[in-house]
């Protein structure tokens, strides 16, 4: 995707010289033969077209504003990108928070079957809570089966996204934390409003088509 919209920008630069240069000559030949032997007619002749009435940095002017915009919708879509990975990253990290935090219980499940059972053999404990423990703990390990799954799958549309190599899961190092300060978003819009990639491509477009 980056690498389309690079081309297109360079496009764009190419086609912006272009159009502000001179027509190239032309240079040609003509023979004929009118009638008999001794008559034939050879010639060159070279022609050459001028552009008038400023036309040519017109021209370039107008490919200026679509050398403008292309160059924006390049931004747009490494922004697009950047954007991309990230949600895909803070999700794979969520699903691998998920999956410690199940599986952490999924040992003190196990624990605590292991107490219900020696309690029942004390006698200090009954059946039903033994049973109540082992159902528990068949619970957790279902839940870490899911978590697990989502967390290969958050993994795997991971490297898609970023054209890793492998889709083996490795550790990621994120922090989950909320902020301490909810955002401005007066200052959001208002730094969207002056940098925004996508509003500048349609004003260039708006003084291209002007």
């Amino acid at each position: 995707a980056l690498l389309a919209a690079q081309a297109t920008t360079r496009k764009a630069a190419g086609l912006r010289d272009q159009v502000g240069l001179r027509p190239n000559p032309s240079l040609g030949y003509f023979g004929q033969q009118i009638a008999d032997r001794q008559t034939d007619q050879h010639g060159v002749f070279v022609e050459q077209e001028f552009v008038r009435g400023n036309k040519l940095e017109l021209n370039r002017q107008v490919y200026s504003h679509t050398q403008r915009a292309q160059a924006a919708e390049n931004e747009t879509q490494l922004l697009r990108v950047l954007t991309d990975v990230r949600v895909r990253f803070y999700e794979a990290a969520a699903a691998q928070q998920q999956l410690d935090a199940i599986e952490s219980f999924a040992l003190v499940a196990e624990r605590g079957v292991q107490v219900a059972v020696d309690r029942q053999k004390a006698e200090e404990g009954t059946l039903i809570e033994t049973l109540q423990a082992k159902t528990l703990l068949s619970q957790v390990r279902l839940a870490a089966q899911q978590a697990r799954f989502g967390y290969q799958g958050a993994w795997q549309d991971l490297a898609a996204i970023a054209g890793l190599p492998s889709t083996e899961p490795i550790r990621l190092v994120a922090d989950l934390a909320a902020p301490r300060q909810a955002p401005d978003w007066e200052a959001a819009y208002a730094q969207i409003v002056a940098q925004s990639p996508e509003l500048v491509a349609a004003e260039a477009l708006v003084c291209e088509k002007q």
